[in-house]
């Protein structure tokens, strides 16, 4: 038992010591929390049962827990969804501020405070590291990591650092995210049939062969009898 709690602890110091490493070279921290509690959990049920059963049981505990954690912070979906949702519109407010005469930033402040949601957190965190004297490139940097809010950055960051014009450049960034739902609603939309035919064939096929193949079975049997 001494033996085995030593190398579940050599691992976790090794897998520690990976995860620093990597910290330092990345620019955002991953979060590893769900790792800790499955680690923890799976020490527990080796330390209850002990033996070869407890390491086979609290591999598959820690697993389990892991699994469970991965899927109740799994919010990518949802963010997508409502950020295709009202980016269009936050974009919008934004190219009007900026068109009316505001500057960009106090303008980005007034926008971030009318929308809640991701799209109000993206601004909100890109005004508070401005604040705080960050680059450029750091303030619009969760801008720039977004699939779908990457356009709007390069904007804001070209705009920034040349002076370019802003006010059409976010309008087009709005129309092409309202493409983009567009498609995706038109993609859904095609799912659903495809979908449907499963459960349509499950309810129609048997269906079918009560009423129509069962009888001509039946009344071939009773002929030849």
């Amino acid at each position: 038992m001494s033996l085995v709690l030593r190398c579940l602890g050599a691992w976790l110091s090794v897998t520690a010591s990976r995860g620093r490493l990597e910290r330092g070279r990345r620019r955002r921290v991953p979060v590893s929390g769900r790792d800790v509690a499955a680690a923890v959990a799976g020490v527990g049920v080796l330390v209850v049962i002990g033996g070869m059963w407890g390491l086979v049981w609290g591999i598959a505990v820690g697993a389990g827990v892991r699994w469970a954690l991965a899927r109740m912070g799994d919010d990518g979906p949802q963010r997508r969804e409502e950020l295709l949702r009202f980016a269009p519109e936050a974009v919008e407010c934004l190219a009007a501020c900026v068109a009316a005469g505001a500057p960009l930033w106090p303008a980005m402040e007034v926008v971030a405070r009318s929308f809640t949601g991701p799209v109000g957190d993206v601004l909100r965190r890109s005004v508070a590291r401005h604040r705080v004297g960050a680059s450029y490139e750091e303030s619009f940097a969760e801008f720039l990591e977004d699939p779908l809010l990457a356009p709007v950055g390069a904007v804001l960051l070209r705009s920034v650092e040349s002076g370019a014009s802003l006010s059409s450049a976010l309008t087009a960034c709005a129309e092409q995210m309202r493409q983009v739902r567009g498609s995706e609603l038109e993609n859904r939309a095609r799912a659903v049939g495809v979908k449907a035919v499963a459960p349509l064939a499950g309810c129609f096929l048997p269906a079918f062969i009560v009423l129509a193949v069962v009888p001509i079975v039946a009344s071939l049997v009773t002929g030849l009898l």
